[in-house]
């Protein structure tokens, strides 16, 4: 059921119940078919009934209004229960100011039906607050709540209940055989058991340590007006029979008839728990401060934290760290210096100058000391002090620490008080735990600042290689007169070596491999460069020699100084079965003839493009090799990262051990040859091949 439905249904249960003890209330008073006498009984149990039921409905309907409290705000709860007292004290005073006019100005008996209703309203009015307190305080009483905790308050529910059915006095009775003296003893050891009950749930106050100052006095006037307006109420109860019952009716008295029994429980619990409460609020008033430091410790803990979460920015954890232990310390001025190789400069200060600063430093040799000892430095009173007496400041005492990040000096924290020996040893406890604190999350943050970098780098990489795969060939050409076949690996994930192959028609082919120095991305951002420059000067169909001299002009203006290109071009003729090679710093060709069964190694080259910028590189330049070939004949180019393989004995792959690799494999096809020559690499280098490799395998069918 919707809970605004289910506590509109329980109020006007309560407010119908109230009517109807108005209705009843009246016969009795005026004897309306009803007797008092020992034939009465019945609608005497009829009377404590509803009395009964019309308690049962208001206690649950309040329940229902305050059992869903969920955030402990003490001082709005409290207040909102004094407002509901003070709003029952003014109805039940305004009855009772109207009901002494009606009797001064008219005839007692002519008040009738509203002296019934001046009592069940003033009774509405005290039952609401005291329930109201009850489940208010359960808030209070199961904060932090554990197995006792609820066990406590469920049994204390089951004293009120007992409690509400001994309201119904005359059907009591009945049930004990109409013996009084058993009745009381019952109700003796009821109010026994209630008592301790009521002991146990009133210090369950663990609420109170999480006050600061301020709101613990609040709470101890708001329980003071609690107790005043019980009391109030109370009082009103003990008059409400013969005030607002007019003498001169057949049945002036019914308070013998009445039991009010629930109404002092929950009257007694709300007294106690309250004068409990005031107690233990006012004798700890004095330790509220000591809460709320280690409060506000905790809170710039947390700052700093927050800090490099926030931003992993080394200033403002710096900044936070001035803040929060000014803070702490009660300090009026504070500074931070942060070290730079060997000086050291002020970060961030507050409440002194820079020549107040810099006057401290040089009279005494304070950052040496924290810094060579790694310890707190103090001073109790700058006045006494042999160096420091001299410098003109109002402060007088003086701390200093050293902020490390991995054991070494980062910077140092100051903090300094207008009043001597003013640092206790727990503030400079507290203050040691800021600047480790610190240190933590600096040193944090640059861990995550250099995986956020590296992070990045890689990503970088990632797209780098992306780009770079899509700059070199995917597919080989193909056809029936040659063959081609191509291995190629980076020692990180972008490299600087290039290959490529154009076809011009059936029978022409260029061919072009080489190596930027170095590696990484700047190669790799070079290498694509180079393959704009191939590709725009194969277009123009220009000899091998004049090729390498014009790249060399575009290498040039395209590379940093410091940087150049190794290359073997290739211009292949099919149809005449010759090719014009030329060699630009690269290394050198292995070339294969099957009418000879010979391997020639082809070294004859120029200078490295880019190593020559200007016009004399052309001098350098000699004419390109010409080469015939035969079906059966192939050729191996290949790159540095091939030749420089080391092992673990620092010795080089070297080109007497490739060529023994080309001589065991001269009839396997292109494909197994360049997998026979990365398996013999590998396994003299020992899979940790440091450089860039890659190996180019043309054979002539």
């Amino acid at each position: 059921m919707n809970a605004r439905i289910l506590k509109g249904i329980l109020l006007l249960t309560s407010i119908s119940l109230a009517i109807l003890l108005v209705r009843l209330h009246y016969n009795f008073s005026i004897g309306a078919g009803f007797s008092w006498g020992s034939g009465g009984s019945l609608q005497i149990i009829l009377y404590q009934s509803t009395f009964a039921a019309f308690l049962l409905a208001t206690g649950i309907y309040i329940r229902q209004v305050f059992t869903r409290i969920e955030r402990l705000d003490v001082i709005t709860m409290l207040w909102r229960l004094f407002i509901i007292g003070m709003v029952g004290i003014t109805l039940m005073l305004a009855m009772l100011m109207l009901k002494r006019v009606m009797v001064q100005n008219f005839n007692a008996s002519s008040m009738g039906i509203l002296a019934p209703i001046f009592f069940i309203g003033g009774i509405y009015a005290l039952i609401i607050f005291f329930l109201s307190a009850i489940f208010i305080f359960r808030r209070f009483i199961l904060y932090q709540k554990n197995r006792r905790k609820l066990f406590s308050w469920n049994l204390f529910q089951v004293f009120l209940l007992i409690a509400l059915v001994m309201t119904v006095k005359q059907f009591m009775l009945i049930l004990v055989g109409n013996n009084a003296s058993s009745l009381a003893t019952l109700d003796t050891v009821i109010t026994v058991i209630y008592a301790a009950l009521l002991l146990l749930l009133s210090t369950s106050l663990s609420w109170t340590a999480y006050l600061n100052f301020n709101q613990k006095l609040k709470a101890l006037g708001l329980f003071t007006l609690v107790i005043v307006v019980s009391v109030t109420y109370l009082m009103a109860l003990g008059q409400l029979p013969e005030e607002l019952f007019v003498s001169g009716l057949p049945n002036p008295v019914m308070k013998g008839y009445l039991e009010m029994k629930f109404i002092s429980y929950i009257a007694a619990f709300t007294l106690s728990y309250s004068v409990v409460s005031i107690l233990v609020l006012f004798f700890n008033l004095p330790t509220s401060s000591v809460f709320e430091l280690k409060s506000s410790e905790i809170a710039n803990f947390n700052k700093i934290n927050q800090a490099i979460q926030g931003n992993l920015d080394f200033d403002e954890i710096l900044h936070t760290l001035l803040d929060a232990s000014m803070l702490s310390a009660n300090a009026q001025a504070g500074w931070i210096m942060v070290h730079e190789g060997e000086e050291s400069r002020i970060h961030s200060r507050k409440g002194i100058s820079e020549p107040e600063i810099n006057s401290i430093l040089a009279a005494d040799d304070v950052l040496n000391i924290i810094q060579a000892d790694k310890l707190m430095y103090q001073v109790k009173n700058l006045k006494r002090h042999k160096n420091l007496k001299k410098i003109d400041t109002r402060y007088k005492a003086l701390v200093g620490l050293p902020i490390l990040v991995k054991n070494e000096g980062f910077g140092l924290l100051f903090v300094m008080n207008e009043v001597s020996n003013s640092f206790e040893d727990v503030t400079l406890g507290s203050l040691t735990s800021f600047a480790e604190q610190a240190g933590t999350a600096i040193e944090n943050a640059g861990l995550i600042k250099n995986a956020i970098n590296l992070e990045r780098y890689q990503e970088q990489l990632k797209i780098a290689k992306e780009v770079q795969s899509q700059l070199l060939p995917s597919r080989l050409p193909e056809s029936d007169r040659v063959q081609f076949a191509v291995i190629s690996e980076t020692a990180d994930e972008v490299g600087g070596d290039y290959f490529d192959i154009l076809q011009e028609n059936e029978d022409i082919f260029r061919i072009a491999i080489g190596d930027v120095s170095g590696k990484g991305t700047t190669a790799a951002f070079y290498m694509a460069e180079v393959k704009g420059i191939f590709h725009a000067l194969s277009l123009t169909g220009v000899s091998p020699r004049a090729f390498v001299n014009y790249a060399n002009q575009a290498i040039a203006k395209c590379f940093q100084k410091g940087f150049f290109f190794t290359l073997t071009y290739l211009e292949m003729d099919l149809k005449k079965k010759k090719l014009e090679m030329i060699r630009a710093g690269h290394c050198p060709a292995f070339f294969y003839q099957k009418a000879s069964d010979s391997i020639c190694i082809h070294r004859e080259g120029t200078l490295g493009l880019g190593l020559v910028r200007d016009a004399s590189f052309e001098k350098y330049v000699k004419k390109a090799e010409t080469i015939s070939f035969e079906p059966g004949d192939f050729m191996v180019l290949y790159t540095d990262g091939i030749i420089e393989a080391r092992n673990s004995a620092d010795e080089e792959y070297g080109y007497d051990r490739f060529q023994a690799v080309l001589e065991s494999n001269k009839e396997v096809t292109p494909k197994k040859l360049g997998a026979e020559i990365m398996k013999s690499v590998t396994n003299f280098a020992g899979q940790d091949i440091h450089d860039d490799f890659t190996v180019l395998i043309i054979k002539f069918l």
